[in-house]
């Protein structure tokens, strides 16, 4: 599953001009094609805070730093997606109702929320899959499979393949389930992963396998190379991956919501990205600056930018104003699918369920494990962390 991840953390900057009396932080994001704007942000949030410093920088971070506390970037803030505070929980601290933002929409605020505490601070939701498409190719972006398949299907004598994504990742196949009436968990959150509505979309995502719809053995960068590239017609992407395709494709660059199978929408998961706060002490004025912070990551002026800039999808109380006002057909579309998509569990369960259908997708694709065998061992590895 493709994640999002951001690092702060307070310490002494070497960058001038600094003065004894500013309050310095660091930012390290993983925001990959976002470095422009994260420095806009930067700049901006330095004009308006004199008394602080702030540096924000890109960096690759991996996730086992935010549990190791003896790491020299153990942060202040982790700004990363809301379904992994199952899996580090026990490292976070609650925070304060009073530091939440009042422009901050609340209904996000179930996926930043363990045991009726509040463990985050939402700043903006996504990471749910799209449709890109390729203009040179396709002019009217299909509404339903069966249209995809019809429209790609004179592309493939020149080499181009109906559609590209990492389709041995689990966080893809489960769209696919959902358009079955299937998922990982029923209404009461209990996990239901060997259902027949998920062996049926199985055998329908096997099916489109081996009659090639999929760019055969797609990996997880193919369906970016590959479709940039114009090898295939459409790709199948998380809403982060719009503003590199945005810049490679140019005029030719397309999104739209997912299509359906049979009337019934594929749609995944969303999260919302948000604010946490590891254990440990802060001080008053460090408090106050996160604070500060969080409230400038909320106002609808960045919120703005996260649509405008980055096709990230605000969590601002007036989204569906500020896509009205920006009148793009791309932001429409990603916030179309949005509305679509389904929250994210953020339980211990889920992530055993990634992990349990991460081994044995590959596996079920290749006939070396039946699509029973893979749901009963997904189900089974929820079922013993007896967490959802």
């Amino acid at each position: 599953m493709a994640r999002t991840l951001v690092l702060i953390s307070f310490g002494l900057l070497l960058i001038a001009p600094a003065t004894q009396s500013a309050q310095q932080l660091k930012l390290l994001h993983s925001l990959n094609g976002h470095e422009s704007l994260m420095s806009t942000l930067e700049a901006i949030f330095n004009d308006k805070n004199p008394d602080a410093l702030v540096e924000i920088a890109y960096t690759d971070v991996h996730e086992n730093e935010i549990q190791a506390k003896t790491s020299p970037l153990y942060p202040t803030a982790i700004l990363m997606p809301a379904d992994k505070i199952g899996k580090i929980q026990s490292f976070l601290s609650p925070i304060p109702r009073h530091w939440l933002p009042d422009s901050v929409d609340r209904s996000y605020l179930d996926s930043v929320t363990i045991d009726s505490m509040l463990y985050g601070i939402p700043i903006f939701s996504g990471n749910h899959l799209l449709l890109y498409f390729n203009k040179k190719h396709i002019a009217k972006p299909a509404t339903s499979w069966e249209e995809l398949v019809q429209q790609t299907a004179p592309l493939r004598p020149f080499g181009v393949a109906p559609v590209g994504f990492p389709i041995h990742s689990p966080f893809y196949l489960l769209s696919f389930l959902k358009a079955f009436d299937g998922g990982f968990f029923n209404q009461d959150g209990v996990p239901d992963v060997n259902s027949d509505a998920n062996l049926s979309a199985l055998n329908f995502y096997q099916q489109q396998q081996s009659n090639q719809v999929f760019a055969s053995n797609c990996g997880w960068d193919c369906g970016k190379s590959l479709f940039h590239e114009g090898k295939t017609a459409y790709s199948i992407d998380i809403d982060n991956a719009a503003t590199i395709n945005a810049k490679q494709l140019a005029d030719n660059f397309g999104v739209a919501p997912l299509p359906s199978i049979n009337g019934q929408p594929i749609a995944g998961y969303y999260t919302t990205v948000g604010l946490f706060l590891p254990h440990q002490l802060l001080d008053n004025d460090e408090q106050l600056l996160l604070k500060r912070l969080i409230d400038y990551l909320s106002s609808m002026e960045v919120q703005t930018r996260f649509a405008l800039n980055g096709y990230l999808m605000p969590v601002h109380k007036g989204t569906k104003r500020i896509i009205e006002n920006l009148n793009d057909p791309s932001l429409s579309a990603i916030y179309t699918q949005l509305q679509r998509s389904h929250r994210s569990p953020n339980s211990a369960a889920m992530h055993q369920i990634w992990i349990s259908l991460g081994r044995d997708l590959p596996l079920y694709l290749n006939h070396q494990l039946s699509g029973e065998e893979m749901l009963e061992n997904a189900q089974n590895a929820a079922e013993a962390k007896r967490n959802y």
